[in-house]
């Protein structure tokens, strides 16, 4: 079983994962690098 902190941090980098997620598509729309670069690292892991 998993730490109750590695829970509550898998847990808070999917709800920035959701929260970025509609502008991280319109940037990519955009094709706004500079502002990708902006958003939160632990985005990036999803691609």
């Amino acid at each position: 079983m998993a730490k109750k902190s590695k829970i509550a941090k898998a847990k808070k980098q999917q709800e920035t994962i959701e929260r970025y997620a509609a502008l991280r598509q319109e940037l990519k729309a955009q094709k706004d690098y500079e502002g990708l670069r902006k958003l939160p690292l632990m985005l990036v892991q999803n691609d």
